[in-house]
């Protein structure tokens, strides 16, 4: 054995530090962040639509076949919106570690900080996802949808950044590899 062990060295340990900017993006196109928010938005409604399904036969099973069943999504909708919202957490859980959904995998794009940091999984979920989640639980006077609705027309701006994006001091890039 060559290498002499030191009990009273100092550690030899790779230092974190900070992460190292993702510049030269160009900003996603809008028709692309559409697209993927389409994707997540069909991938979520599959999935949604098998348990939905799931619960329906084990609920009709328990009842039996002489009982009416209504789901009830009119005043459940709270909680099923709440479902809703883990069940994409948990199809996104591993893409959101890089900033992305699976939709934005697939297309091709990436949130980032402002300053191009990479944007870690927490600030995704908390700062970006979780006031969507909560506009669209306000019913009153369909206040959530209006918001929701002025959320998806700020992605008209010059900056293509909306309102989410805002609230997380992120943007959208494209990191698809550049020809030529």
């Amino acid at each position: 054995m060559d290498v002499e062990l030191n009990p009273y060295a100092a550690p030899q340990s790779q230092v974190l530090t900070r992460p190292v900017p993702v510049s030269g993006f160009p900003l996603a196109q809008r028709r692309r962040r559409i697209l993927a928010g389409f994707v997540d938005l069909i991938v979520l409604i599959v999935v949604m639509f098998i348990l939905a399904f799931t619960i329906f036969f084990f609920e009709i099973g328990r009842m039996g076949s002489e009982q009416q069943f209504s789901f009830g999504f009119s005043t459940d909708e709270p909680f099923w919106g709440t479902v809703t919202f883990f069940v994409g957490l948990a199809i996104n859980w591993v893409f959101l570690a890089n900033g992305q959904t699976l939709g934005m995998k697939l297309l091709g794009i990436q949130v980032v900080l402002v300053d191009d940091l990479p944007c870690e999984r927490a600030r995704f979920v908390i700062r970006r996802e979780l006031p969507l989640h909560l506009w669209s639980l306000i019913t009153f006077w369909e206040i959530g949808t209006i918001i929701m609705v002025i959320d998806v027309l700020m992605l008209f701006r010059s900056d293509k950044r909306m309102l989410h994006d805002m609230i997380a001091g992120t943007k959208v890039v494209d990191i698809r590899p550049r020809i030529g």
